[in-house]
Formats: C-alpha cells, sequence, structure tokens
C-alpha cells in the first residue's frame, strides 16, 4: 500500500501524465531556476554572515573607543574624589564624632569650601556631597536647590557599597534646579573610613551630569540609525539617547547573552520572534565598572545592501527564465507538432480507419516514427481484410459452445442437500413443536429462494450469507460434531464471486470432513489477498482429510480442460469450470490436503476494481 502511494505520488510529481510539451518547458525552467535559487540562497547567506562580522567588528572597535574613554573619565573623577579625601581640612572633618567637634576648627565653611572648589572646577559636575554618619552632612550647593542628601540612604544600591574604600559607580534621578523636574545624574558613591578607628564613618558622592558622557556618544555613529547604550551591572539604563529610559530597567531581549559573555553580538528577532524591533546588537563589557556597552542599529539597515543584491538574483532568474520560456516553447514546438499529428491519426486507427497515412516531414527519429506508422496502419489493414471473417464466425462458435456448456453445469447442481434438510426438518417436526424447526425452515426458504435467481455473478457477501444458513442447517442436524468460524474483511465482501461457489465447497467439507470424522471437526471461511490484481476465498477444515492417491485424481481432474463426466466431486469441478468460464482460465480452485490433516480448498478470483482502491487505501486485513 505504501509503495502504491509512493509510486503515485513520484508520478505524479514527475509529470508523467502530463503533456510532453508541459514537461518540456517544466524541465527547461527547472534546469535554470533551481541552480539560480541554489546559487542566490547560498550567496544571500554568506553576505549576510560577512555583514554580520563586519558590523560586530566595526562596533567592538567603536564600543572600544567609547570604553576607554568613559574609563578614563571615570579614573579622573576618582582622582578628584582622592584629592577630596587628602585635603587636611576633610581629613580633620573626618576624625569628628559629633556636631559640635564638626563645628570647630576647621568647621563646615572650610569643608564647604573644598567641596565647592572641586564642584566649580568642572562644568560636568553637578555636586559634591560629604556625609558623616550620624554627625553632619555637606553638600557643594550649601542646602540650595537639591533634594536632601540624607535620601541616599534610602536607595537599593547603598547597602551595596564596599567598606574598603571602592568607589561605585551608580545612575540616579534628582532635582539639581528649584521648580524643575528630577534629572539623571552618575553618583560615584565611596565609604568614608575614620582614621581613628579605620571603620567606615561616612559617604563621599560625587553627581556628574551627562554632557561627557553624550558628547563621547554623539562621537560614533553606528551605522545610519543607529544608536549606543550603556547597561550597569544590574542591567537598568546608564545611557540612552532617549533620556526618559536613564536608570530604568533594560527593556530589549538578549540581556542574559549581554552579561554572561565579555564581548559578542546577536540578532533580536533570533533570540525572541515577538520582539517589539528587529535590531542587530553588539556589546561589549567593561571590567572596571561592570557596564555593558551595546551599539544597536535597525537589521534592515544592516541587510539593505544584502537586499539588494537579492532582488538583483530575482530579476535576473526572471530574465533568464523568460528567455528559457521563449527558446523552450520554440523547441517544445518542434518536437511536439509531429507527436500530436501522430496522435490524432492513431485515433482513426483506434476507429477502424486503416487509410490514414502521417506525412513525413524529416529524417529524425520522428520522421522514422512516422514512417514505421505508414507501414503499420498498411498492414493492419490488409491482416483485417483477411482475417476479421473467420474470426468473427469463431467468435460466434465458441460463444454458443460455452453458454450451453455454461447450462450444463448449472442444471448439475446436486441436489442431495436440499433432500437431506426436507428429512431433517420431517424428523424434528414429528418429535414435537421446537424453535429450531422455524430456523431451519427459514434457511431452506432462503437457500431454494436463492437457487431459483438468474444471477450468475455474485458479491461475497451474499454467498457468506447463504453459506451461513446453510451451516446454521447443518449445525441442528450434527450438533456439537462440527464448528465453524466466517472472517471475511470488508474489502472482500464486495468482490464478485460466481453463484453458489462456497456453499459446495463447504458441504464436502461437512460431508467428507464432519460425517468421516470421530472427533468435533471445525471449519473456517477467510479472504487473503494474493497479489496486486487477485484474491483467494479459502475454506478450510480440521477433519480427516483427502488420502493421497484420491488427491492426486482430484488434482488431475481440476487440471483437465473438459472433466464433464467426472461424477466424483462433480460439485468441485462444477464450482471451478464455471469460475473459469466467467473470469478466465487463470482463475479457479486448488485442492491441498493430507491424510489426518484436514482439507484446504483456496478458491483464486480477480480483485474488482473497487477492492483494489479499497487494499490500496486502507490495507488488505482492515
Amino acid at each position: 500500500m505504501r509503495n502504491r502511494r509512493l509510486h503515485d505520488w513520484a508520478r505524479t510529481l514527475l509529470l508523467r501524465d502530463a503533456p510532453l510539451s508541459i514537461r518540456l518547458l517544466v524541465y527547461s525552467a527547472l534546469l535554470v531556476v533551481i541552480p539560480m535559487i541554489s546559487l542566490g540562497l547560498v550567496s544571500y547567506r554568506k553576505s549576510s554572515e560577512v555583514l554580520r562580522q563586519e558590523a560586530n567588528q566595526y562596533s567592538q572597535e567603536i564600543m572600544e573607543q567609547v570604553q576607554a574613554y568613559v574609563e578614563d573619565y571615570f579614573r579622573d573623577l576618582e582622582i578628584t574624589m582622592i584629592r577630596i579625601l587628602n585635603d587636611p581640612d576633610i581629613r580633620t572633618f573626618m576624625r569628628a564624632r559629633s556636631l559640635e567637634e564638626a563645628e570647630q576648627n576647621p568647621g563646615r565653611r572650610a569643608v564647604l569650601q573644598v567641596l565647592q572648589n572641586a564642584s566649580y572646577s568642572r562644568s560636568d559636575i553637578a555636586g559634591v556631597t560629604i556625609m558623616l554618619d550620624g554627625v553632619m552632612i555637606v553638600d557643594s550647593t550649601a542646602g540650595g536647590a537639591r533634594e536632601p542628601a540624607e535620601n541616599v540612604l534610602q536607595e537599593h544600591w547603598y547597602k551595596t557599597l564596599s567598606a574598603n574604600g571602592d568607589t561605585k559607580v551608580v545612575t540616579r534621578l534628582v532635582r539639581l534646579h528649584e521648580n524643575r523636574d528630577k534629572e539623571p545624574v552618575i553618583t560615584l558613591a565611596r565609604r568614608l573610613v575614620s582614621p581613628m578607628t579605620l571603620e567606615p564613618a561616612g559617604l563621599l558622592m560625587i553627581d556628574v551630569n551627562y554632557k561627557r558622557l553624550k558628547e563621547a556618544a554623539e562621537m560614533v555613529r553606528v551605522g545610519q540609525s543607529g544608536y549606543l547604550m550603556i547597561l550597569d551591572d544590574s542591567g537598568n539604563y546608564v545611557y540612552h539617547p532617549d533620556a526618559d529610559k536613564i536608570g530604568r530597567p533594560y527593556e530589549g531581549v538578549g540581556l542574559d547573552e549581554m552579561t554572561r559573555a565579555g564581548s559578542g553580538s546577536f540578532r533580536t528577532r533570533e533570540l525572541d520572534r515577538q520582539a517589539a524591533e528587529d535590531d542587530f546588537l553588539a556589546f561589549r563589557r567593561s571590567g572596571s565598572f561592570g557596564w555593558t556597552l551595546a551599539a544597536a542599529r535597525p537589521y534592515a539597515d544592516l541587510m539593505a545592501g544584502n537586499n539588494y543584491i537579492a532582488r538583483t538574483i530575482v530579476l535576473a532568474g526572471l530574465l533568464f527564465l523568460a528567455f528559457v520560456y521563449i527558446v523552450g516553447v520554440w523547441f517544445a514546438r518542434s518536437i511536439t507538432r509531429p507527436v500530436y499529428r501522430l496522435k490524432h491519426m492513431l485515433k482513426h486507427v483506434e476507429n477502424g480507419n486503416f487509410d490514414v497515412r502521417v506525412p513525413v516531414a524529416a529524417r529524425d527519429e520522428l520522421g522514422y516514427l512516422s514512417l514505421a506508422f505508414n507501414h503499420m496502419t498498411a498492414r493492419l489493414g490488409e491482416l483485417v481484410n483477411e482475417v476479421y471473417g473467420s474470426r468473427i464466425r469463431e467468435a460466434e462458435s465458441s460463444l454458443r459452445q460455452k453458454e450451453t456448456e455454461l447450462k450444463a453445469l448449472q442444471s448439475q447442481i446436486n441436489p442431495h442437500f436440499l433432500f437431506n434438510s426436507l428429512e431433517t426438518i420431517r424428523g424434528m417436526a414429528l418429535g414435537g413443536e421446537r424453535e429450531d424447526i422455524a430456523d431451519m425452515s427459514a434457511a431452506l426458504a432462503k437457500l431454494m429462494r436463492y437457487s431459483l435467481s438468474n444471477e450468475s455473478a455474485v458479491t461475497l457477501q451474499k454467498e457468506l450469507e447463504i453459506s451461513e444458513w446453510y451451516l446454521r442447517i447443518q449445525k441442528h442436524r450434527f450438533g456439537d460434531l462440527f464448528d465453524y468460524r466466517i472472517e471475511i474483511p470488508e474489502w472482500a465482501k464486495r468482490q464478485r464471486i460466481v453463484k453458489f461457489a462456497l456453499q459446495p465447497i463447504i458441504e464436502n467439507a461437512v460431508i467428507h470432513g464432519v460425517e468421516n470424522s470421530l472427533r468435533p471437526v471445525r471449519i473456517c471461511v477467510y479472504a487473503e489477498r494474493e497479489t496486486a490484481t487477485s484474491m483467494t476465498v479459502v475454506v478450510c477444515d480440521d477433519g480427516p482429510g483427502i488420502p493421497p492417491d484420491r488427491l492426486a485424481q482430484l488434482q488431475s481432474w481440476l487440471a483437465e480442460a473438459n472433466p464433464m463426466e467426472r461424477d466424483a466431486h462433480i460439485g468441485l469441478i462444477n464450482v471451478h469450470r464455471r469460475i473459469q468460464h466467467v473470469f478466465g482460465e487463470a482463475y479457479g480452485l486448488e485442492v491441498e490436503s493430507g491424510e489426518g490433516k484436514g482439507v484446504t480448498v483456496r478458491i483464486r478470483l480477480p480483485l474488482d476494481e473497487a477492492a483494489r482502491e479499497e487494499v490500496r487505501d486502507h490495507g488488505p486485513n482492515d
């Protein structure tokens, strides 16, 4: 079944049933289209990979420059922080343990002056704040418009400050000016260590605006519409062209990839098909601050040149395909025109006109084929005139002979079974009223009605019904001396078979198997597929079987051309001859047996087209 489907699929795919002109055009087009598509796909994929590698390399070089600039910038701010901490007034201030000590020499004013000097010396410093835990807070703005510095104690990063004096860089939103919204700043925070106890005693913060960082980002260009962004170690935006995103969590995809690897690149839609934007991201991680620099650009912008190549390949393919079709049509017509002419003439020959001739226009293979066709039709006309009459007379004579033989075979159905059935019913009626009498009467009526019908061939379903009625009658007769089982698949029940083919074979099994057996006998009826065009119906029993000499004689009678005069086993021979008459000499009965091993009779039949289709669709055993 599966091989049949594969064969049909391959036949459709290869256009075996399509006109020759269509096949020539399709195959010639495929010779151009398939190589061009393959070459185009390979070129497109290779160029895409090269563009991605070049874009990643270019972005890495840009980010390396920005990273070096940013790290130098923050190292410079750390130097400013160290200068503040090394100032004598600041060091004296850090020794204060109370507000009174802090207000003494050098006092708040001197500390404020140091912080203001550091803040005013650079335009990018928004403010400098020093805090002594539980003592005092000094801000370079001297308590101006900035929000209270003690608010940093509530921020999430405060508890993560290192106690050994390392600098932590974080982004915050603070109010730098009165009556204005909060603005993003970058804060360098560092724990203060008391010179007396060497324990954490406060905090030094330098808030810087985004002036220098923005200048660094704007110095580089990522494609035509790309941009540069910076993420901190928590995945929050340190820098983004959209200032509203600064300080907020990263919204895109690929954060895990950027935090795991030191550098690399990826396409957002390859990581997440549902990504809002299809961007190409190259990233680089800074070891100094734990930040990640990422250069993002639209993937369509990156692939603009590659898409131009793809459109060029498609256009060239269409032009080549049009050229192939023009040449192919001309070539196909030069081949198919003589073939179509020959096909047209063949229809005349099919209708019995053998006087047609095909003009020979060339000396190639098609010309030779046309010449051979003309010789063939001439010879066929002669043969038809010679043998047509004699063939008709022979066919009529053979038909009359077959009809006579069929009538003789049908008239030889042994009525022994009907007599036995009537005798059994009579004996049961004398014994008293019983329900099985009605059953046997109904079975006998069906058998008689079926035997009187004029059909020569019926479905296997009808034969099974009649055979089962016969078996039910014999079941009443023999009781537990025999049992039967019928297993016929649905596809076989619609198979055509000659009328009264099964019942005589089953009757032989009962007469020669059950009556001559000293133990219970089982009769089985089943069907199986033999080849793609034939099937067999099998009737077997486990009775005493047929002696070898009788079996050889029976097989010899079945093989004879005209065994009509045989008296023994006339039922089997009758069925065998009727099957051969209806379906052909290749079909009929086969008998197998062994003494003490039962008898197996195989009825070989041609497989109907409907049965073949059902076997192909559902399998032979469904």
